[in-house]
């Protein structure tokens, strides 16, 4: 049985997937780092998660305050956040 970890994991060894390989080069084939099995991030889900973060981003844009940055701070924080979030939910499949 596989263990509900925190973040994305291959699904025949529970080895946890580097985060360039969760972010970059979505949809392409990639070998796990411990058992070799070929895994993929589906592009749907990067596609969902992706129009997400941009609602979020255009629905708060004009609401951030201007001392914080404003469309630039929101950016930031949303980068700072959106980034780690999207791996955390990210699952990958195995081909």
């Amino acid at each position: 049985m596989h263990s509900m970890a925190f973040g994305p994991t291959c699904p025949e060894c529970d080895t946890r997937v580097p985060f360039l390989k969760t972010q970059f080069r979505l949809g392409s084939a990639f070998a796990c780092t411990n058992c070799g099995k070929e895994l993929v991030v589906p592009k749907s889900q990067a596609l969902f998660l992706g129009f997400g973060m941009i609602a979020i981003f255009l629905l708060a844009e004009s609401r951030f305050p201007s001392q914080w940055g404003g469309m630039l701070g929101l950016l930031a924080i949303m980068i700072l956040v959106g980034l780690p979030l999207s791996w955390a939910v990210t699952r990958v499949k195995a081909l």
